[in-house]
């Protein structure tokens, strides 16, 4: 499934991560060992949030490298923020504006087995790093808000019968 400029979410979620990284190493390139532990040990990893959540639509499983199940959502409410998204988070709420869900399974780098149930109107808890539309839309994604990175160590999602992590 293609997503913005990418062949596939997953290619879009791999060039965003390693523009972070790239960013990272660019900020602490050329100062000194001790200042870029200190600059490291400032800097936050993620943008975590938790929202409650119901699914708008299903998109199913996408295989092309990690398999990675895909829906769509309606926010309805914050339950964690981070302030550095809060503003997109806000507006994504009062605008009730769909967000894309990438939740990675069948290895040990996401959750074990598909998740189950996941029909239109489902109620969901979702935990995980947030991308702003923006910031998606600027790295060469879709125009829209993404939850991804739903399992450990940092997320979880849950069901009305069952929490994945």
């Amino acid at each position: 499934m293609k997503f913005g400029k990418f062949e596939s979410v997953e290619d879009f979620l791999s060039a965003y991560a390693a523009a972070q990284r790239a960013a990272i190493r660019a900020q602490i390139t050329g100062i000194s060992l001790e200042a870029a532990r200190a600059r490291l040990r400032r800097r936050k990893e993620r943008d975590v949030v938790e929202v409650q959540a119901i699914i708008a639509e299903y998109l199913g499983i996408e295989t092309s490298g990690a398999s990675h199940q895909h829906l769509t959502i309606q926010v309805e409410q914050v339950t964690d923020t981070d302030p550095d998204v809060q503003e997109d988070l806000d507006r994504v709420v009062s605008q009730q504006e769909i967000v894309f869900v990438s939740v990675r399974v069948g290895d040990r780098q996401g959750i074990d087995e598909p998740l189950t149930g996941l029909e239109t109107g489902t109620a969901l808890n979702i935990r995980g790093e947030w991308i702003p539309k923006e910031r998606a839309y600027a790295h060469g994604g879709e125009r829209m808000s993404v939850l991804h990175f739903t399992h450990d160590p940092i997320g979880f999602i849950c069901t009305p019968e069952s929490c994945y992590s």
